[in-house]
């Protein structure tokens, strides 16, 4: 009984990794956009034929289970060629798309596996039998795959509840939008949703005019804060707009955590938006 025991816990030993093919394509495919069938079909076929091959020479033709490596090993090489096949097909497609892959980490935990296999059979072929533990870098691999896969899996789900409030932010804003006749009206209900939804005191609608001066049209303010329409009229373009569009350019976003920040590094900014306080 123990021989026994002995003998199935060596067969899973050395089989376990063949079982890891199908569920390793499926994972790579569910991650393209296209998203082919026929790419998890063949990674079936692979992990049943190789895991049926070495379960007959094994009790069939009482042959070693050392002496089935090179088969699990073409078992590994055909799903890396599948990999290999959906990202180069993906990457094209997204490519001519003009779309990003989104798979940087991706490739981070496939160049470990992929390194921890080709390292195992190099082990293999030059050592052979001398060499104990046949697998290990290539279980090494797929750990540090599987880490950084979930690390991207929830980088994913961050930036799908991130779409998530951004969608419900436009949708209410769009709600605002088509709430009122009036255009003018319609602007000022979304200034206010804006500026409700943001926390801030303050919202604005500057629009450019034909001398190059920015001029205040529009204005939301919190109940416990003073309008500035008057006040804070117009806004130059030379060193504070301008300064805003490149910021804007360079990082899609233009934040001033402290104006004082900036006294000593862009005066006119400074002083314009010093006055709003």
């Amino acid at each position: 009984m123990l021989l026994n025991a002995s003998i199935v816990l060596r067969i899973l030993d050395y089989t376990l990794l063949v079982l890891t093919v199908y569920p390793l394509v499926s994972f790579v495919n569910s991650l393209s956009i296209q998203r082919k069938k026929i790419y998890n079909k063949a990674a079936f076929l692979v992990m049943i034929t190789t895991f049926v091959l070495i379960f007959a020479l094994r009790f069939i033709r009482r042959m070693d289970m050392h002496s089935l490596t090179p088969l699990m090993y073409v078992s590994y090489m055909l799903a890396f060629a599948l990999v290999i096949t959906i990202l180069i097909t993906n990457r094209k497609y997204c490519k001519s798309h003009g779309m990003a892959d989104g798979l940087k980490r991706f490739y981070i935990g496939a160049g470990c596996l992929l390194a921890g296999g080709v390292t195992d059979i190099l082990i293999y072929t030059f050592f052979g039998k001398s060499k104990s533990g046949n697998g290990t870098f290539l279980r090494l691999g797929l750990l540090v795959f599987i880490v950084v896969m979930f690390l991207q899996i929830i980088s994913w789900l961050t930036e799908e509840r991130r779409q998530t409030k951004r969608d419900r932010f436009v949708n209410n804003l769009l709600q605002y939008a088509m709430s009122s006749d009036s255009s003018d009206l319609t602007i000022r209900q979304m200034l206010e949703y804006l500026g409700k939804e943001l926390n801030a005191d303050r919202a604005y609608i500057y629009e450019a005019r034909s001398d190059g001066v920015f001029q205040n049209t529009y204005e939301w303010y919190a109940e416990h804060v003073t309008p500035l329409t008057d006040k804070q009229k117009c806004l130059p373009y030379d060193e504070v707009v301008n300064v805003w569009y490149d910021e804007f350019k360079r990082s899609g976003q233009m934040i001033i955590y402290n104006i004082e920040a900036h006294k000593d590094i862009n005066a006119v900014m400074y002083n314009t938006l010093r006055s709003e306080e």
